[in-house]
């Protein structure tokens, strides 16, 4: 017999530095910006020392609509983050430590999914796996994804988690 849960002891492990190490935009809103542009630098030197180079007139305008590379980020007062990479569309929710539902979820991806362009993909044909996938996306990453039938047996589901952020992350 396999115990449901097992306790360890464990530590917070941060994932904030391996995110800074990615070309991801976060949103904080504009007044949490200024404060931290105070702090910091000329706007000038923070565009002229960017990880990933960037055109300088859309970079003060992503400062002044609250967005901000993740490299100029310290200190965060929350669990999460909004996160947007450069090349998508959409924002997602973002976990700032390795917690037991995000271990859970990658869990899931590697035993029964798989990582596309611009999506995941989870498929499984226990009903309650499927519902569990769906609500850890909505609580982690703040994503509704799609449900499908996948017809290569009679109880297949797909879980499509629609996400370009989410897969450049997770790549």
């Amino acid at each position: 017999a396999v115990p449901r849960k097992y306790d360890v002891e464990s530590t917070k492990i941060d994932l904030l530095e391996p995110l800074k190490k990615l070309d991801l935009d976060v949103y904080l809103g504009s007044d949490k910006v200024k404060e931290l542009l105070i702090k910091l630098d000329t706007i000038k030197n923070l565009h002229s020392n960017l990880k990933f180079k960037r055109n300088y007139c859309k970079f003060t305008t992503s400062l002044k609509k609250g967005k901000i590379p993740i490299e100029y980020i310290n200190l965060v007062d929350t669990n999460y983050l909004r996160l947007k990479s450069r090349k998508s569309k959409k924002s997602i929710s973002f976990p700032l430590f390795f917690n037991s539902d995000f271990a859970e979820f990658l869990g899931y991806l590697v035993g029964d999914g798989n990582v596309c362009k611009r999506c995941l993909q989870i498929s499984n044909e226990d009903e309650e796996i499927i519902k569990r996938v769906v609500e850890l996306s909505k609580n982690l990453f703040g994503i509704v994804p799609s449900l499908r039938r996948d017809f290569r047996t009679a109880k297949m589901y797909k879980v499509t988690i629609a996400s370009e952020t989410l897969v450049y992350i997770l790549s």
